[in-house]
């Protein structure tokens, strides 16, 4: 009798090229970044804190920086809930976010409690729109200190993992993932790069934010836009995304990172071009998903969010790359803020 082969195990590890530093602003241009800390001040098995920031900074033709719009955000989830939240700029809307589950059907109540800001695509309303993957990814902590369950409660997290086969390219039925949670009940072993300081000698390139301590996370986002000199009728985007971990060592390393680049009809806020470029990815079947951002070319910015949650699912897609071209819509409202 024929023994069977076991499925290959080795870990087949994706693209490790994080950017070092961040290009500097243009003259005439408008820059929003946010990021969002990760932390579980009671331990592994206590609530996560979601800590966001984020700022609106002008830039001058003379170089002048000029603060535009702020907002802090601390959301406590516990029990898959929102448990607590608290911002600044203060909105009584929030109020209707407590208790909701910070998954599926969280963005719906969003869109409904603080209408105002969804269509301002403020930095208030970006933070909460990553509340449902922030706290979703913060489950990569828990994996990479080896603070997963065990036991009954690890087979039920296993049985999670392999439910979420085929959502993405990294999550293919037969990908790097997904067999070897097929196997083992559990994710292989992950590596990451280290992170390069996304802050560079530019003083106002970032909102301030400090260092991330052991075993907290942080998402990372930048939105450049600025009128094309050889176009003024055009708006040309730069952006990048990143969520970063740092290990108990005091290492931090990152574990997504895109960058992404479009153009947009400053008329009609039609997408022209867009285009994205993975730097960091966990497994060598990721990178393939890069290709979708093309799908946004002819549809308004104005309508990204809505077409991604509706369109961008399957192992074409990336769900990193997805939150990253998410932002993408604040376009909407930063091109209003540009000169001329």
């Amino acid at each position: 009798m024929s023994v069977p082969t076991s499925p290959d195990l080795r870990p087949r590890h994706g693209l490790h090229d994080p950017a070092s530093g961040t290009p500097a602003r243009t003259p005439g241009s408008v820059r929003r970044t946010a990021t969002t800390e990760i932390v579980r001040p009671g331990g592994p098995g206590g609530p996560v804190h979601l800590l966001g920031a984020a700022r609106d900074l002008a830039t001058a033709a003379d170089g002048t920086a000029t603060v535009l719009r702020e907002a802090t955000t601390t959301t406590v989830v516990a029990g898959g809930r929102v448990a607590e939240l608290r911002s600044t700029p203060e909105r009584a809307g929030t109020a209707e976010l407590l208790d909701v589950r910070a998954g599926s059907g969280y963005r719906t109540v969003l869109d409904a409690a603080l209408p105002d800001e969804r269509a301002a695509r403020s930095p208030l309303f970006l933070l909460l729109d990553d509340v449902p993957v922030t706290s979703l990814i913060s489950g990569y902590a828990l994996l990479m200190e080896g603070s997963a369950p065990a036991g009954p409660a690890g087979s039920r997290a296993a049985a999670a993992l392999g439910s979420s086969a085929d959502v993405c390219s990294g999550w293919r039925s037969d990908g790097t993932m997904m067999v070897h949670i097929r196997a083992s009940g559990s994710i292989p072993p992950m590596s990451a790069p280290e992170a390069p300081d996304l802050r560079t000698a530019d003083a106002e390139g970032w909102h301030a934010f400090g260092p991330l301590a052991p075993g907290d996370m942080r998402r990372h986002r930048r939105l450049d836009v600025a009128a094309d000199p050889a176009d003024p009728a055009v708006v040309l985007v730069d952006a990048m995304f990143r969520d970063s971990y740092t290990a108990l060592s005091g290492t931090e390393t990152v574990l997504h990172e895109y960058d992404v680049s479009a153009r947009v009809d400053r008329t009609t806020g039609t997408v022209l071009t867009a285009e994205a470029r993975p730097r960091v990815l966990p497994w060598e079947e990721c990178p393939a998903a890069a290709a979708s951002a093309g799908r946004l070319t002819g549809t308004a910015v104005a309508d990204l969010r809505a077409r991604l949650r509706a369109e961008f699912a399957g192992t074409s897609t990336c769900t990193h790359l997805t939150d990253a071209l998410r932002g993408l819509e604040d376009v909407a409202a930063l091109a209003g803020d540009l000169p001329g």
